[in-house]
């Protein structure tokens, strides 16, 4: 097992996220993943406004995010969050990842 695999099932993150990357900064003590979204994730996503089918339009800047320690270490979760787009109404909008709260 790969250790972005092995992170991927310590995050929870199941099929509609994975870990791209994982690197360690011995000086910083910093656990550092590089995480995306996967084709499976637009199964399971839903319009906010109306319920229906969305697709992937585009993706944020890279975000940082503190995340829990892992192994005691800091651990800093950075992404490219996908947006999404209504078939139907529209309407854009920011997925949320597993990880924000």
């Amino acid at each position: 097992m790969t250790p972005e695999r092995l992170l991927h099932e310590l995050l929870g993150l199941g099929l509609s996220w994975e870990v791209i990357e994982s690197r360690f900064a011995r000086g910083s003590g910093t656990v550092f993943l590089e995480v995306r979204e996967t084709p499976r994730l637009w199964e399971s996503v839903r319009c906010p406004e109306d319920g229906g089918l969305v697709f992937c339009y585009d993706h944020t800047g890279v975000l940082s995010e503190r995340h829990l320690n892992i192994f005691q270490h800091r651990c800093e979760i950075t992404c490219r969050l996908p947006r999404g787009k209504c078939r139907q109404c529209g309407q854009g909008f920011r997925v949320r990842p597993p990880w924000e709260g």
